[in-house]
């Protein structure tokens, strides 16, 4: 299974992805603006990030898209959260799916993730993210039922 996890991860990581803009600006206009305008917000600023839509069988896209969700995650390798601190995550940060998505605002049901700087975007199969979910150590799929969970032998 780990070999298939890296093959996956490869794949996602190393295939060509369509660019994608976020906000051009720097961390400490972002947090400011951010502070103003979703001061009851939780929110983070996110570089060097992926967009990433899941491909669900149609039934699990039903699901997601029945809880007033999308089947679209961000991943982002750097993370500056709403009280400053940068953040470089070993394995990345991976958040649960979209709630909505406008310009450089891409919002789940905890977070509001702001867009900095370049990133991509790309389709990734379930397997996959399950993967990444399992790199990052993220709880993306809590809620998710019927994951298949990874115990490294």
């Amino acid at each position: 299974m780990i070999f298939l996890d890296n093959q996956l991860l490869g794949d996602l990581f190393f295939s060509p992805a369509q660019p994608l803009a976020g906000a051009d600006l720097d961390d400490e206009t972002l947090l400011q603006f951010a502070c103003e305008e979703f001061p009851e917000k939780e929110f983070c600023i996110v570089r060097r990030w992926m967009l990433i839509d899941v491909i669900l069988s149609d039934d699990e896209d039903r699901q997601v898209r029945s809880s007033g969700l999308r089947p679209t995650v961000i991943y982002a390798q750097a993370v500056t959260t709403k009280a400053g601190t940068k953040a470089e995550a070993a394995h990345g940060k991976l958040s649960g799916f979209q709630l909505r998505f406008e310009g450089c605002f891409f919002e789940t049901q905890d977070m509001l993730y702001i867009l900095a700087g370049r990133g991509s975007r790309k389709f990734a199969s379930k397997p996959t993210v399950f993967a990444l979910a399992d790199l990052c150590g993220s709880g993306l799929w809590n809620t998710y039922e019927n994951r298949p969970v990874n115990n490294p032998a």
